[in-house]
């Protein structure tokens, strides 16, 4: 059953006043920011990707309109020299345990990948050894969420335990924020901002919480008991709730956005929710479930639920070794990826990280329904993977598929290339002669600047 609430506009009405806000808003702020706009970004249009890069510390910047070209790298000296304070913490006291929230996450499954790359973190998964510690070690950088009313943007580390605010516009770091000063929180992970830009959403893992603050200062907000170790977020594009599920179990829990207060609780399902998006009217969630083979579905109106079933393809399955063992992500979950593609097609796409697939489900009626696979493998004998961290992003036009290192084309359904740097952490900025008029957020959804 669908929700019909008349207040609740239609995904192509919301679309329109979208375009409109992106292109009313450089003329309504370019006389605050406009003038001193960082000239690297140009006059005219740009779609640019922003993708932090674990491995290298640092963003990079690539222009969507130009063939998804590198065309800036921006360092972030603050991070680096975090991450070799918590090294040379790690060196002197080696038998101190972690020395890091996140610490005891990053061993194991692309250890020698790390290795290989010149040292750096052993990576997630669980198992294996610890980082070399003679060695710079990467960074564990949980999540990134942008505005573009202020063309700030912010990412979460782990293992420094820290959160960071970045200006993209003036391209300098606004602060930088040590979660343990609020009551000893430790693990942030999948931050987003609210669809005002005035909030952000941190879900403390280890802590069992939910942080609220004010994304400019970093006061806080609202501090909520969550006992399924908050994990992953979206922001609805209306600005009414946002999402948030539990690695070890529990409902989804929404969040109005204004008032900050817990609304709704939908679910549980058959297992914890891992990343989850939602539909642009915010009338259905969806979400990978930790064992589930297919994904998750909710209807916030009524609180019904489905989980609906796909299998990976009988031709993959004969070659047993082209499956990634171990998957790349904790308590191996069997998908852990998944977006709604901007645009008038009601499609939502989920990534199976064990076989190296795309799974599109047409939404426009309940259930969803199956309607294509897409494979990422160029050879159906042999895995993909398994340092492909899994994620799904698009971009802001619902043209282009990101999963970590590969660019699709979503009406061809093809992997147009494999250029981009491995990462799970990726965000568009689209500007206007340097002021921002729109991002995208980590899991589909797009945000104009202008709403406040």
């Amino acid at each position: 059953m669908k929700s019909s609430s008349p207040s609740t506009p239609s995904p192509s009405t919301f679309r329109a006043a979208s375009l409109l806000l992106g292109f009313l808003a450089p003329f309504v702020v370019s006389a605050v920011r406009g003038a001193d706009a960082n000239p690297n970004l140009g006059a005219g249009v740009k779609h640019l990707l922003y993708l932090t890069d674990d491995h290298e510390v640092d963003i990079k910047v690539y222009d969507i309109d130009n063939g998804h070209k590198l065309v800036r790298t921006l360092k972030l000296p603050e991070l680096v020299n975090d991450l070799d304070a918590w090294r040379k913490k790690r060196m002197a006291n080696p038998s101190a345990g972690p020395g890091g929230a996140g610490a005891t996450e990053k061993v194991g499954t692309k250890g020698g990948a790390a290795a290989a790359k010149g040292g750096g973190a052993a990576a997630k998964g669980g198992g294996g050894r610890g980082p070399d510690l003679s060695h710079p070690v990467e960074a564990s950088i949980r999540g990134v969420t942008a505005d573009a009313n202020s063309g700030w943007l912010w990412f979460s580390e782990d293992k420094v335990n820290k959160l960071y605010a970045y200006d993209v516009i003036h391209e300098k770091m606004m602060w930088t924020i040590d979660l343990g000063k609020y009551e000893g929180a430790e693990f942030p992970d999948r931050i987003n901002v609210t669809r005002d830009g005035k909030a952000l959403y941190v879900p403390v893992k280890n802590s069992d919480r939910m942080l609220v603050l004010d994304s400019h200062t970093g006061n806080k907000l609202a501090d909520h008991p969550m006992h399924t170790n908050p994990h992953n977020t979206f922001v609805g594009e209306l600005g009414k709730y946002l999402f948030a599920g539990g690695r070890s179990g529990g409902p989804m829990y929404i969040f109005d956005q204004h008032t900050h207060q817990l609304v709704k609780e939908i679910g549980p399902f058959s297992g914890p929710i891992r990343p989850l998006t939602a539909d642009p009217t915010e009338s259905y969630f969806f979400a990978n479930i930790t064992k589930l083979e297919g994904i998750g579905v909710g209807e916030v109106a009524t609180g019904k639920i489905w989980e609906v079933l796909h299998r990976v393809p009988a031709e993959r399955e004969k070659y047993p070794n082209a499956k990634t063992e171990p998957m790349p992500h904790g308590n191996q979950p069997i998908h852990h990826g998944i977006a709604v593609r901007p645009g008038s097609k009601k499609e939502v796409w989920t990534i199976d990280d064990g076989w190296g697939y795309l799974y599109i489900f047409d939404y426009s009626s309940m259930p969803p329904k199956w309607i294509e696979d897409v494979p990422l493998f160029t050879d159906i004998t042999k895995v993909e993977g398994p340092d492909h961290d899994r994620w799904v992003q698009f971009s802001n036009d619902g043209r282009y598929c990101y999963t970590p290192g590969h660019i699709i084309d979503a009406n061809t359904r093809k992997v147009i290339s494999r250029d981009i740097a491995l990462s799970e952490k990726i965000v568009e900025i689209d500007f206007r002669d340097g002021v921002p008029t729109a991002v995208s957020g980590q899991n589909g959804g797009v945000y104009p600047a202008g709403l406040k």
